[in-house]
């Protein structure tokens, strides 16, 4: 039975092979590491932990693309080109023949605006893009102020104690309650809950999806759903999508009722944006809003709180970065948070460094793909069509040559020393396939670090060479967020 499946698959790679001789031909120049038949290079992440699968990549990108040339890798038999220089990316992600996403983004969960092909995504994108505009997302700071009032609460308890603690789950339900809030306009009371099924899947599911980014026997659907992998990520993905599933169930009558409002003072609820716009919209079907919350709940939850718990993790490893955060509170809210205005949040630049300093060494997406519609020409390399491309954040934001021989260390100053080098920093993603949720992802950041900061002082026994990162789609801290917390109000 084995060997038939290997044959079928070999016939199958060796047929799709064929097909795409020249474009392999192409890429001949390129370096890049020894390919098999059938496997490609991908019997580099065979057997590897997932924060192994990690270094294994960055190895290859480091390794062949030292000078900042790309780099050719064989996902099976279809070809990758591994980009490490912020000119390249700068190219590709302005690029309009670079706009589709790989095939491989196919295997998430997340079919909105996310991994959608670029004819449908222009058409989502300009009709969500209004939802995301400053007058509305400042109407969410009073539900954000709200949840982060509990989040202090519940993490007040943990003042007694001296042992460390995981802060990740804390953050995660803090911030799913305000997604929840401000895209779905339900009061969930996560953080009120002993546990939450939908935060408890996200790392499984994800690590799922990695598995078989990873395995090219099981990009082919006929097997994997023979394995148990496929059956776990069913599982998965019901829990997943019930968040979506529930709203829409409790609140169907606004598709046909929607009204505009014009009192931009009040929070303006997305769901309530994709309503209106379904009213106008005939693409706008009861599917695609459910899969565009999907999107918007994993977005604006799960980059949040892991950018979040990074820098809380960052902050309480460097007391001085602490103080110096402490220092510009007392300046800009002159010792109160009750001068919490959006405003004032946007005075705060020495915080704004310190989360780009978190997202620039712990990137929360380590990769950002796109596919060529056609040519593309990097320097001397003309890349065909049809050519997925991988553009290495991580590799790019570690890079000495754009960040200098510190680049390995947490220095928030770097943002005002130098002149940062053009698409070097890349962590909301650039180009016309930016980050949507990028404005809405700085205020929640803002509120929650600001009130936590100054409730809290923060320590850890965790240094930078203990931590062991990992990737499950998105960037993890393998060690956990492990925190302790002394009451600075007392």
């Amino acid at each position: 039975m084995i060997t038939q499946i290997v044959l079928i698959c070999f016939i199958i790679s060796l047929t799709y092979w064929w097909h795409n001789r020249l474009i392999h031909q192409q890429l001949g120049c390129l370096p890049g590491p020894f390919s098999l038949p059938l496997l490609g290079s991908s019997y580099i992440f065979l057997g590897k932990s997932y924060s192994e699968i990690l270094d294994a990549f960055h190895r290859i990108s480091s390794t062949y693309g030292r000078n900042g040339n790309p780099v050719r890798f064989f996902l099976g038999t279809k070809p990758f080109i591994i980009i490490n220089h912020p000119d390249h990316a700068q190219t590709i992600l302005n690029s309009t023949s670079c706009l589709d996403k790989p095939w491989i983004y196919q295997y998430t969960p997340l079919e909105g605006i996310f991994s959608l092909p670029t004819q449908k995504w222009r058409i989502h994108r300009k009709a969500i893009q209004p939802s995301f505009n400053w007058s509305i997302l400042k109407s969410f700071l009073p539900i954000f102020k709200s949840k982060v009032d509990l989040l202090i609460r519940k993490l007040k308890q943990r003042t007694s104690g001296h042992e460390p603690f995981d802060v990740y789950g804390f953050v995660a339900a803090c911030t799913l309650d305000m997604v929840y809030a401000t895209t779905l306009g339900i009061e969930m009371n996560i953080q009120q809950q002993s546990s939450c099924e939908y935060l408890e899947i996200l790392e499984e599911l994800f690590e799922l999806v990695t598995n078989r980014v990873t395995n090219v026997l099981l990009h082919y659907d006929w097997i994997y759903r023979w394995t148990s992998y496929y059956r776990r990520e069913c599982k998965a993905r019901k829990i997943f999508q019930s968040p979506a599933q529930q709203v829409l169930r409790q609140k169907p009558i606004l598709v046909s009722n929607a009204t505009e409002s014009d009192d931009l003072t009040q929070p303006q609820i997305f769901i309530d944006q994709l309503y209106r716009i379904a009213v106008k919209d005939p693409h706008f079907t009861k599917e695609t809003i459910e899969k565009e919350l999907n999107t918007m709940i994993f977005g604006g939850n799960e980059t949040t709180a892991v950018t979040m718990s990074n820098a809380l993790l960052l902050i309480a490893m460097h007391p001085d970065v602490q103080l110096k955060l402490l220092e510009e509170f007392n300046v800009v809210f002159e010792g109160n948070l009750e001068n919490m205005t959006v405003a004032n949040l946007q005075r705060l630049v020495y915080m704004e460094a310190v989360l780009k300093e978190v997202m620039r060494l712990w990137p929360i997406t380590t990769i950002l793909g796109r596919t060529t519609s056609t040519e593309v020409r990097l320097d001397e390399f003309l890349i065909p069509a049809e050519v997925n491309l991988v553009i290495d954040v991580y590799s790019i934001h570690r890079n000495a040559r754009y960040w200098g021989a510190d680049a390995n260390r947490f220095v928030p100053e770097r943002f005002f020393d130098r002149e940062q080098y053009p698409y070097a920093f890349l962590g909301f993603s650039a180009g016309p396939r930016n980050c949507i949720g990028t404005r809405y992802a700085w205020l929640s950041m803002k509120v929650m670090l600001t009130a936590i900061l100054y409730n809290f002082e923060l320590r850890t026994p965790l240094r930078m060479e203990d931590i062991r990162l990992k990737v499950a789609m998105t960037l993890k801290v393998e060690n956990k967020h492990m925190i302790t917390l002394s009451d600075r109000r007392k």
